[in-house]
């Protein structure tokens, strides 16, 4: 790469662009889980409400801490007996609060259940998740490849490129072609 006269590296650039794609997708994603951004899939299917009693809650790190994963001891309405359930929310939970068990779409042709706090909300703007999806890794790419480009001009010049050599067959040239022997016609 040449920059006003003068070679850089590449690498910077590409590395750095790479780096920071990776990294607003990932706060994109943990984005799109707080607004409770949904494109694809359709509303989730309520299976039971209930209530839970909170033991202890810690942040999700694949979500970059904005969402909220919350051991509970779960009772659901009209049973007598409680079951263990993470409970995901988007702030933190304490003592008793209304829950609601969930079927979503995992992938194309499956489900899971999940377990959320009553007041989990649900964006439906494709608008929204395109923004979150799309412009946000490009526009972090160019950002990373800019910054790369400028850290590069501040890395010493890379020594010249050293030509190759171009190797000669070993053996002599016999002369000129001569003419097939063939049947004349």
């Amino acid at each position: 790469m040449i920059s006003g006269g003068r070679r850089i590296y590449p690498w910077p650039a590409i590395g750095l662009g790479i780096f920071s794609l990776l990294l607003v997708f990932w706060a994109g994603f943990g984005l799109a889980q707080r607004l409770g951004v949904m494109n694809v899939e359709p509303y989730p299917e309520l299976l039971r409400n209930g209530k839970a009693e909170v033991q202890s809650c810690s942040g999700d790190w694949v979500t970059m801490w904005m969402t909220v994963s919350c051991d509970a001891r779960v009772r659901w309405d009209g049973m007598e007996a409680t079951e263990m359930k993470v409970v995901h929310s988007t702030h933190d939970l304490s003592g008793t609060v209304a829950v609601q068990e969930q079927r979503v779409q995992n992938r194309r042709y499956s489900t899971r259940k999940q377990v959320v706090s009553a007041d989990y909300t649900i964006i439906r703007s494709e608008t929204l998740s395109l923004v979150l999806v799309a412009f946000c890794p490009v526009s972090g790419f160019g950002l990373g490849f800019f910054l790369g480009g400028r850290l590069a001009r501040l890395l010493p010049e890379p020594p010249p490129k050293v030509e190759r050599l171009k190797l000669k067959p070993f053996a002599p040239k016999r002369g000129p072609k001569r003419p097939k022997r063939g049947r004349r016609r």
